[in-house]
């Protein structure tokens, strides 16, 4: 300032001098550093948040991440129950997933018709699947063929505005045969009970009683 023309101009210039220096460029770089960094740790710990919440409240083993199929429905209705599924040995993870199948079997009457039967022992026997089983699609086809109509009317939840739902037993329990016999013991138990559980429904913890006392200790 050259010259000094009011009281305010004076002001103004005392306030100037007062203020600190402009941060240097290595300040405002280290100042954008630290911001790019706690928005990194910030969607890091949304993504973790955001993994156990799919998860059923806390995140996955490895072996479990890589699993397809149904594992993340398991893990959010009965994630104790899939903890314990990666713990059992192959041949006994092996060996529950071919008892749900032919426990939902059993519920939804199919184990009582001749066409059926063989597949069931096959399945036990690791062999392949015969006709009319050789696909999914084939094995509906039969089964819509045929005469059985294990029906089920289930009541909506309590407080839910959705009126009785009427399930064919049949159809749930079609593809636990074809999970059982995954290559990988642990997809095969993890889908077989999700079919097994969906056939049995509201007395899904029949089933799931009786899968902890045979297999889970």
């Amino acid at each position: 300032m050259v010259r000094q023309q009011s009281a305010i101009a004076a002001y103004w210039h005392e306030y100037a001098r007062q203020l600190p220096p402009p941060p240097t460029a290595e300040q405002r770089a280290a100042a954008q550093e630290a911001a790019e960094d706690s928005s990194r740790r910030e969607r890091v710990a949304a993504a973790e948040r955001f993994e156990q919440f799919r998860w059923g409240g806390r995140a996955p083993s490895n072996r479990l991440r890589l699993l397809g199929g149904n594992v993340l429905g398991v893990a959010r209705t009965d994630r104790d129950l899939l903890d314990s599924f990666e713990a059992l040995g192959e041949q006994a993870q092996r060996a529950a997933a071919c008892w749900l199948a032919r426990r939902a079997f059993e519920l939804a009457e199919l184990d009582r018709l001749d066409w059926v039967r063989p597949a069931l022992d096959a399945m036990d026997r690791g062999d392949r699947l015969p006709a009319p089983f050789t696909s999914l699609d084939g094995a509906y086809a039969r089964l819509r063929g045929g005469a059985i109509q294990s029906y089920i009317v289930v009541a909506a939840s309590e407080g839910a505005p959705a009126p009785p739902r009427v399930i064919h037993r049949p159809s749930f329990a079609l593809p636990a045969l074809f999970s059982a016999i995954e290559p990988d013991p642990l997809q095969a138990l993890v889908d077989a009970f999700s079919h097994a559980a969906a056939t049995f429904d509201h007395d899904r913890e029949i089933l799931i009683a009786e899968l902890c006392a045979r297999f889970i200790t």
